[in-house]
């Protein structure tokens, strides 16, 4: 058994966490030159299956439809591929440069585990934490990682009966301006799944809910998600706005499901944001967080899993040796300041440890977390 010591330490150092890391300035970054797409669908679920081939035909109509031939290649898995090794295999064989993008969209069963977090449920043995494909793909070094997930965070959906149409693919001369300023322009780590705590919903008419919020979302015009009306639109600017449209989608769904006699066990499905990348010009407007700075002050790699009080989830974090990391939430009105439950792994005992409170535009760094740093080093 190991011991947890954990001492304030007042020393200042950068944030070394790859989410929200690059700030832009007084310019929006240029285009990536390509984004990388890869889709995974477990289709071989037999309850979840016709609503998942719908969504694949969904999605792959937008990508056809939004962005042209050469800008973008496209990965699925699915059926007896659709195994993580292979999945994880794949990301980890990608080489790619700051002025490419990375995204990937899972749809099927998801869950949460109380220690290693939020999995994708891939039937029997074949479990895919999020964290892995989240941790393949920074690894590529691309400019834009961008995590999409259509799933429970506990496993509870709902299918019925049903037939999908088809229409031809149009692809298009130029990129959509939303698809262009979301997938091209944006930087950083964006990680979103389509509830929180709570179940995602699909049926087998027209596939999973938040994925068609998605695709409405990216295709909607500019004008109507620029809410700063500064000309650009950012993840932080456009992400309450695909919450909704999930919330809108979801009440109308559950009064018709209802209507025909099915139970409907959710009151609403919010989706989630885990990370929102890099900011970009015109970003407006101060917010509030607390935030606690973590350094490893040993030589061995250190794995954390953490929640604020009050929230039902555990999140992990991996600490390099000597890596220093600010962990943070945002906070809403006047809430009052949540303290952080963190558990190393291999050692049982739970610290609750007291954060900084921070206002200010962007996301606050571990210099922001003073006087509330703290050193993690087990003991030998």
């Amino acid at each position: 058994m190991r011991n947890l010591l954990l001492t304030t330490a007042l020393l200042g150092a950068s944030l070394a966490a790859r989410a929200g890391d690059e700030r832009q300035v007084g310019t929006v970054p240029a285009e990536l030159k390509k984004v990388h797409i890869v889709m995974l669908f477990d289709t071989n679920d037999q309850a979840l299956g016709p609503s998942l081939v719908i969504d694949e035909k969904r999605l792959s109509r937008l990508w056809g439809e939004t962005i042209p031939e050469g800008r973008y290649t496209l990965k699925v898995f699915k059926g007896k591929k659709a195994a993580p090794a292979d999945v994880l295999g794949h990301l980890r064989s990608l080489r790619l440069s700051a002025d490419e993008g990375l995204v990937f969209f899972y749809g099927g069963h998801g869950a949460t585990d109380q220690v290693k977090g939020h999995y994708f449920n891939l039937g029997g043995d074949r479990a895919l934490l999020r964290s892995d494909v989240r941790k393949a793909m920074e690894v590529t070094k691309a400019g834009l990682v961008l995590l999409l997930t259509d799933c429970c965070a506990t496993p509870s959906r709902l299918q019925f009966p049903g037939k999908s149409t088809e229409r031809k693919l149009s692809a298009p001369a130029g990129l959509h301006p939303t698809v262009k300023q979301l997938l091209f322009n944006a930087r950083g780590t964006v990680d979103v799944t389509a509830s929180t705590n709570n179940s995602s919903w699909s049926d087998n008419e027209k596939g999973g809910l938040f994925t068609r919020a998605v695709c409405t979302m990216l295709t909607t015009p500019i004008k109507a998600l620029d809410s700063d009306k500064n000309g650009v639109v950012t993840w932080h600017e456009f992400f309450p706005q695909l919450q909704r449209e999930t919330e809108i989608i979801f009440k109308g769904w559950a009064r018709e499901l209802k209507s025909r006699g099915e139970t409907i066990t959710e009151n609403t499905q919010r989706p989630h944001a885990f990370a929102l990348g890099g900011k970009q010009r015109g970003e407006a407007g101060p917010r509030s967080f607390v935030v606690i700075g973590l350094e490893n002050a040993s030589s061995k790699e250190v794995v954390l899993n953490y929640r604020w009080q009050g929230q039902r989830t555990w999140w992990k974090a991996t600490l390099q040796p000597n890596e220093k990391r600010a962990i943070f939430t945002a906070l809403t009105g006047a809430s009052e300041t949540p303290a952080l439950e963190m558990q190393v792994e291999g050692i049982a005992k739970v610290q609750t440890l007291s954060p900084s409170r921070w206002t200010g535009k962007g996301e606050p760094s571990y210099e922001d977390a003073r006087p509330n740093q703290y050193r993690v080093r087990p003991a030998k």
